[in-house]
C-alpha cells in the first residue's frame, strides 16, 4: 500500500457564513519510511492499526469499517467545534476519508509524529469565509459585467415603454 498524500482539512460550520475552511496537506513520495510508520504504528479507536483500517476501505470490507468505526463513542461532541478530517490517498486506489476526527481515537508514535511532520513540511491553503469574500467584493466596488445584448435589449424595451 503506498500512500501519495496525506491532508487534514477542517471548517466550522457554526459560524455560518464566517466559516473558513483549511487545509494542510504533505506529498508522502518524498517521505516513504514515515507513511509506513505512520501506518502501522497508529492505532484506530484500539482495533486495528491505520493499514489495516485502509485495508479494509480498500477491499470494501463494510462490516469491517463499521466494526473499527463503532469501537469508540465520543463522551462528548462539543458543538461549535472546529471538524478535521483526515484524507489519506493511496496509489490506485483514491481516497480515504476518516470524517471528523472528533469520532476516533487516533493513538500512536507514527500518528505523533505524522501530526509533526505535516507542521514542519505541509503546505496549508485557507478558504476566505463568505463574509470575507462580500466584504472584499463590496470594498472592491465590483459590479457584474452586463451582456451588451442584453443591454441593447433593454434600452430598447425602455424606449417603447416611453412612447406608450
Amino acid at each position: 500500500m503506498k500512500i501519495t498524500s496525506i491532508s487534514f482539512s477542517g471548517s466550522n460550520p457554526s459560524m455560518g457564513p464566517h466559516n473558513s475552511e483549511s487545509s494542510r496537506s504533505l506529498n508522502m513520495t518524498s517521505y516513504e519510511a514515515e507513511a509506513n510508520a505512520l501506518l502501522d504504528d497508529t492505532m484506530i479507536n484500539g482495533e486495528v492499526t491505520l493499514r489495516q483500517y485502509l485495508q479494509f476501505h480498500v477491499q470494501n470490507k463494510k462490516e469491517e469499517i463499521h466494526r473499527v468505526k463503532n469501537a469508540y463513542e465520543p463522551e462528548h461532541l462539543t458543538t461549535g467545534a472546529r471538524i478535521i478530517d483526515l484524507n489519506i490517498s493511496i496509489e490506485d486506489h483514491g481516497t480515504v476519508s476518516l470524517e471528523d476526527l472528533r469520532r476516533f481515537r487516533i493513538e500512536g508514535k507514527g500518528y505523533t509524529d505524522f501530526e509533526k511532520l505535516i507542521r514542519e513540511k505541509g503546505s496549508v491553503h485557507t478558504s476566505p469565509s463568505m463574509h470575507e469574500m462580500k466584504r472584499e467584493i463590496e470594498s472592491a466596488n465590483l459590479r457584474p459585467k452586463e451582456d451588451p445584448e442584453v443591454s441593447k435589449i433593454s434600452k430598447e424595451l425602455r424606449s417603447l415603454k416611453d412612447e406608450d
